[in-house]
């Protein structure tokens, strides 16, 4: 919904006015090229509020409110997927992209509820962990909230979606990635299996993929995410998908180091 209400009270929040993001390398050639985010207390620079402080209201009134949504889960797979399309009460649609981190460490909510025994290790996906949350609504926030991290984000009138490295996404040939370890735009040979929308099989995913976009969630370098689509078969796919598969990066020999 545009306006909150009764039903639709959780905001989903576009860049905060007083996040600020600084590149240590800005300040010292000799520092790791990583990039802080915080926000400027006095003449000090703290780490910008957290997932939790954020739901308690640390960011009402410093933040535009894009839309609103029924569950803290309809957003925490939002933030999961980086993007997304939100049905308005009246049949339109508003695409929501990606704009930025509160700079906070990830952790999977997934490992929060297999480390307190609410759900099997072998039996994680994300329409497991709904189906948990929707069946235990009290418990959703405080179990989000051990997930530090909060994503912010922007309208795209165009609908499509729009991977980091600023080009839209092609379903099952676009794969986010830890631009750390794997420079965007790389094409990447794949060999993994996928599982099947809505049964319980799985079957052979082979290809040529490129590294367009990145997440929250992608760590190291063995650890990437295909993008499937926008559409609830794409949705069924993504969510359970959590196969171990191996990669090989395509590069020019001349950036091969011996």
């Amino acid at each position: 919904s545009l306006v909150k209400n009764s039903e639709y009270s959780v905001p989903i929040y576009g860049l905060p006015r007083d996040r600020v993001v600084l590149k240590l390398r800005d300040f010292d050639a000799s520092l790791p090229n990583r990039t802080l985010v915080g926000r400027i207390v006095g003449q000090r620079i703290q780490p910008y509020y957290t997932q939790a402080e954020i739901n308690q209201g640390a960011i009402a009134g410093k933040a535009e409110v894009l839309v609103w949504v029924k569950h803290l889960v309809d957003r925490l797979f939002l933030e999961i997927q980086g993007s997304g399309h939100i049905m308005l009460e009246n049949g339109k649609s508003v695409y929501l992209g990606y704009a930025g981190g509160n700079g906070a460490p990830y952790t999977p909510v997934g490992r929060v509820l297999v480390e307190r025994k609410l759900i099997p290790r072998d039996a994680v996906s994300m329409q497991r962990i709904r189906a948990y949350f929707e069946a235990h609504p009290n418990e959703s926030e405080s179990i989000i909230n051990e997930n530090h991290s909060a994503v912010f984000f922007q309208t795209q009138a165009h609908g499509d979606a729009l991977g980091s490295q600023g080009v839209a996404l092609t379903p099952g040939y676009s794969m986010a990635v830890d631009n750390h370890w794997v420079p965007m735009g790389c094409p990447i040979w794949l060999k993994t299996t996928r599982p099947a929308a809505y049964r319980d099989k799985t079957r052979e995913f082979t290809r040529l993929l490129i590294a367009q976009d990145t997440g929250g969630a992608i760590k190291g370098p063995v650890r990437g995410d295909v993008f499937w689509g926008n559409s609830d078969k794409a949705s069924a796919i993504a969510g359970k998908m959590k196969n171990t598969g191996q990669y090989w990066l395509l590069l020019p020999k001349s950036l091969v180091k011996p």
